[in-house]
């Protein structure tokens, strides 16, 4: 099951996942992603502000801005893509 934020509400609270949930995360490191691949502008700076709040990712800990700086780099927008690629 994959949670989404409700719709107009970037700030919802993600709720905790259960017990037997937790034991099939999925871990991973920013360098395993090449990109985050959002529909347009407006999607991709409310993905960057999300990042700018978190303080974990992939069941990792965000600890230095270069972390953060580097999933950054990687949002993209589909007309990116279409235009780029």
């Amino acid at each position: 099951m994959k949670w989404r934020f409700p719709k107009g509400n970037m700030n919802a609270k993600k709720p905790v996942p259960s017990i037997a949930l937790r034991k099939y995360t999925l871990k991973y490191q920013n360098s395993d992603l090449s990109y985050i691949l959002v529909k347009d502008e407006d999607y991709k700076e409310r993905v960057i502000s999300f990042i700018k709040d978190l303080k974990t990712i992939g069941g990792n800990t965000l600890s230095i801005s270069k972390q953060k700086d580097d999933l950054i780099s990687k949002v993209i927008t589909l007309d990116q893509v279409k235009k780029d690629f």
